[in-house]
Parts: structure tokens; sequence; C-alpha cells
């Protein structure tokens, strides 16, 4: 099991890798505000925003809810700065490189599925490790 929990690890480690580098090329805002990309926070709102227009539109109380989902402090300042960033200047792709790119979409949800079943795998070393004892 703990072969496959790891295993799992890098899957999640190389679409991350895959999900920074889409972001660098259409949009970079996500980079800056996000910083953890495979946090529960950051792949719910690139979920529902994929893409630097509908970032923009994300609404304090939906970044709220996604850092209280995520369980992470401060939230009103965190709120704060993460729409500030979305909603800065930056420099921006045209329409049709950004649809290109906009595949993020499925890279998160691969994210968000990989994050569920290394939790799952985790919690099953945990209760398994040490079980076994050598003869």
């Amino acid at each position: 099991m703990a072969f496959f929990q790891a295993a799992g690890a890098r899957i999640r480690t190389r679409h991350t890798q895959r999900l920074r580098h889409a972001l660098r090329e259409y949009f970079p805002a996500a980079l800056e505000a996000f910083d953890d990309l495979d946090a529960v926070d950051a792949l719910e709102l690139l979920g529902k925003a994929p893409d630097p227009t509908s970032a923009a539109r994300l609404t304090r109380g939906r970044i709220t809810a996604a850092l209280r989902k995520a369980r992470r402090r401060d939230i009103e300042t965190k709120t704060a700065r993460i729409q500030a960033v979305l909603r800065g200047e930056h420099l921006g792709r045209a329409a049709v490189i950004t649809t290109a790119y906009a595949a993020t979409r499925s890279v998160v949800a691969v994210l968000t599925t990989l994050n569920t079943e290394i939790t799952a795998l985790q919690g099953q070393v945990d209760a398994h490790f040490g079980r076994h004892r050598r003869r």
C-alpha cells in the first residue's frame, strides 16, 4: 500500500508541474495568487475559474468559502490578496491561446481525484503500518 501511496504522490507532482507550466503560459496571475497549486482551495477556485477572465469575476464569498473548506487561517487577508491578484493588471494572451490552455479544468479534476485517493491510501497505510510483527 505504501508503494501505491508513493506512486500516487509522484503522479500528483507530475500533474501539478504540468498545471504550473500551462498557467505560466496563459494565466500567470494564478501562480501569484495560489502558493500551493495542489491545495484544496487552489484546485476548487481554478476549477470554477480556469482562465483570467472568469477568475477576475470571482466573488469574495466564493474565495472565502474555498479558503474555509481548506481550513486556512487569516481568511479575510488571504481573500483580499487573492482577489486583488486575480483582478490586477496582467499581460494577457489572445483569446484563442487562453481557450487552448483552458484545459485546466481537466488537470484540476485529475489533481483533486489524486488528492482524495492519496489521502485514502495514507489512511490505510497508517492503519496497517506496524501491524505485522517480524518472526
